[in-house]
């Protein structure tokens, strides 16, 4: 039997649909609230989530089948062909699709400032940056400490920018947290200023400033990755004035007049390349640093043996000198963090690389993690230097291209996307 909403999606528009909706949602609470079943009753709070979503799920399914009948079928082909972005989410037709590639994480990652080898001049800035904001004085509106809220480095790709904008994240956090300060870290993404789908801008960047920065009742630390694929596309010949004037505007951000620089606030930006206008330059380079990454042999020796490889480095036999020797060919190869980060992954690999027995597949995860440990094959210098070389020679020149292709494909979408965005807004206006 169709819920009453069903027949209305032909029959009425968007607001009842909604107003029923909601109506049936309450009935679904009221009646889970003094369920018959006791094990399907709700009794705490956190079970209204786990209610609200399975009616959601059928009205989902209900809809899913609705459309599928003959009356709706032209409906749903052109939806299909639309793709629609709610809240950061993107769907075409009905189904959720990915609203940008390689979209940024939101969320921390669970790295530390001790996790971080290299930028030690970057990450000593960024918490010190830290520590000064969550000095900042409620009562009077404004921190005691004159300072700089914009961070900016640039770096090669791979060379740790994102790992230690996230470590200085959540030292900010924990920092703020012991001593009773309210706060909140913030990772701007690229669908916040240039979205996918046409519907959010630099207005959306603009706003999220305004709102979640500046209208937080505490604290707040920003992290804007990539920052030179925005500023890039604002000079592109291919935009419009109107557009770049919208992503102009969000210079307000880093000359103060946005939002004031009260001392609540700091951001942290990084870029790849300094291919950005002067203009731009000279906005956000207010406290520049080069990011290096790992920049000595012994900086490559503590990232391999003493972090990423430390669980089986019983199984490398290797002599400190060696060691080093590893770290030099790290420097000799231009190799990033993110390229030695590829190639100790691919070394545990190699370690793990045995075929278990019968009973592995029956026990459980410490007893599997044990067989795989005493079955591990290990590995001398020769064997890591000759996995080093094919890195270098077959992947380095692949992944310096793709890097350079990935930059320009992201301002011609960011360029695209606004166009269309200006496109639809003068399309609504002249009807």
């Amino acid at each position: 039997m169709k819920s009453p909403w069903v027949k209305q999606i032909r029959d009425y528009e968007g607001n009842t649909l909604m107003q029923t909706c909601l109506q049936e949602l309450t009935a679904f609470l009221d009646y889970h609230k003094h369920h018959p079943d006791p094990a399907r009753s709700i009794t705490a709070p956190d079970q209204l989530l786990e209610v609200a979503s399975a009616f959601f799920q059928l009205k989902g399914n209900a809809v899913k089948s609705q459309v599928e009948d003959v009356e709706f079928e032209r409906h749903r082909r052109a939806v299909e062909k639309l793709a629609v972005e709610v809240c950061g989410r993107g769907y075409r037709g009905l189904e959720p699709s990915t609203t940008a590639k390689e979209e940024e994480p939101a969320e921390l990652l669970p790295v530390w400032p001790e996790d971080v080898v290299g930028n030690q001049e970057y990450l000593a800035a960024g918490l010190r940056l830290a520590r000064d904001v969550a000095g900042y004085d409620f009562e009077v509106g404004r921190n005691p400490k004159k300072l700089n809220p914009v961070l900016f480095g640039q770096g090669s790709p791979g060379c740790g920018k994102t790992i230690t904008a996230h470590a200085i994240g959540n030292y900010f956090l924990k920092y703020c947290k012991e001593r009773g300060v309210a706060a909140r870290f913030l990772v701007i993404r690229r669908t916040d200023w240039a979205s996918s789908f046409q519907n959010a801008s630099a207005t959306q960047l603009i706003k999220i400033f305004k709102e979640q920065v500046h209208g937080f009742q505490g604290v707040v630390g920003v992290y804007w990755p990539d920052i030179d694929t925005a500023f890039a596309a604002r000079s592109d010949p291919g935009m419009r004035s109107e557009e770049s004037n919208i992503l102009g505007a969000s210079f307000g951000i880093f000359d103060g007049t946005l939002i004031p620089k009260s001392g609540k606030w700091f951001l942290m930006c990084d870029a790849n390349y300094m291919n950005m206008d002067e203009a731009t330059l000279s906005r956000i380079s207010q406290d520049p640093h080069k990011i290096k990454g790992p920049n000595s042999a012994e900086d490559f020796v503590e990232l391999m043996r003493d972090k990423k490889l430390k669980d089986f480095i019983d199984m490398l036999q290797l002599s400190d000198q060696e060691w080093l020797q590893i770290g030099q060919l790290c420097i000799d190869s231009e190799f990033s963090g993110r390229n030695v980060e590829a190639i100790c992954q691919n070394i545990l690999t190699r370690v793990q690389d045995v075929e278990p027995p019968p009973e592995y597949y029956q026990v459980g995860f410490a007893e599997r993690q044990r067989i795989l440990r005493e079955l591990a094959r290990p590995m001398t210098y020769q064997d890591i230097r000759d996995l080093m070389n094919r890195f270098s020679e077959f992947e380095m020149a692949a992944e310096e291209q793709n890097q350079a292709d990935q930059f320009q494909t992201r301002v011609k979408e960011i360029v695209l996307n606004l166009s269309a965005q200006k496109a639809a807004l003068q399309s609504l206006g002249e009807k």
